[in-house]
């Protein structure tokens, strides 16, 4: 298991970005925007100063995190724009030697959807990945159709393939309330279907579910990590902390490519970054 933290989470400054994990012995970045563009979006020279200034900070990238499939389930328009950013995020994932490319399960529609349906409508963007050196990761959203740890592990047993796993975020569980307990009994639904794994701590008040600092929250990220660890996880428990100290994101803000999530990111990631280091397996 290896540690990790998304770059615009700290600063959309790349270099900001390395700075601060390189200090806190932090072995990957994941990589959603950059310098104010979405990683997909980013020129080929601007790929190879992304890869040489990793190369040269001894980082690696653990995940390319695309916004691909938060749209709606039944726009054609939508969807092929989604496999778009795919395709762009697969190219660059390989240029720069990611494990993980991390896609959602489409906005939740106020209609049923089997989960048999949603892994037809996902082959297209499952088969991209065939004969690739690139895992095809599938989040659980606080807003997509699949929100719980249940039902991510059962639609990565329907489609059954030994590259596509769970991008594995128990606080998206609790902020969009589809799952009380996603450690322990949640993680029982995808013990060894785990590609990757996203922590941000999340507390669940009268008022809602907030972002909190690490620690301080409602999910057990030192057991989890002991347990990962246990089992043989071998991918990367990477730090997306959405929690800042002095206001609180809205959801709109979160859900958006450009969430302006840098705001205040460097402080929030630093503090993440401190309890983290205290929390790993083994410090």
């Amino acid at each position: 298991m290896k540690k990790s933290i998304f770059s615009d989470e700290i600063s959309e400054d790349l270099s900001e970005a390395i700075d601060l994990a390189v200090k806190y012995d932090i072995e990957a970045l994941e990589l959603r925007n950059v310098w104010n563009k979405s990683i997909v979006e980013v020129s080929t020279s601007e790929l190879g100063e992304i890869k040489a200034r990793m190369e040269e900070s001894n980082l690696s990238v653990s995940c390319i995190a695309t916004f691909a499939f938060k749209c709606r389930y039944d726009s054609d328009s939508e969807f092929q724009e989604s496999m778009d950013i795919i395709k762009r995020g697969l190219e660059a994932a390989q240029f720069l030697n990611a494990r993980v490319l991390r896609v959602f399960t489409f906005w939740k529609p106020n209609f049923e959807v089997s989960l048999e349906e949603l892994a037809e409508k996902m082959r297209p963007a499952v088969e991209l990945f065939r004969n690739t050196n690139v895992i095809l990761g599938i989040e659980n959203g606080s807003r997509t159709i699949v929100g719980s740890t249940r039902d991510i592990g059962a639609l990565i047993d329907i489609i059954n393939e030994p590259f596509v796993g769970v991008v594995w975020d128990p606080g998206n569980c609790l902020f969009g309330e589809r799952e009380s307990d996603p450690f322990p009994e949640g993680y029982s639904h995808i013990r060894g279907k785990v590609a990757h794994l996203h922590i941000k701590d999340v507390k669940v008040t009268p008022e809602g579910p907030r972002y909190v600092e690490l620690g301080k929250g409602d999910i057990d990220f030192r057991e989890i990590l002991k347990q990962l660890k246990r089992d043989g996880y071998e991918g990367y428990a990477s730090i997306e902390t959405h929690w800042r100290p002095n206001f609180h994101f809205t959801r709109q803000e979160l859900d958006l490519p450009y969430a302006h999530i840098s705001r205040e990111g460097y402080e929030a990631s630093e503090i993440y970054l401190s309890k983290f280091r205290e929390m790993w397996p083994g410090a």
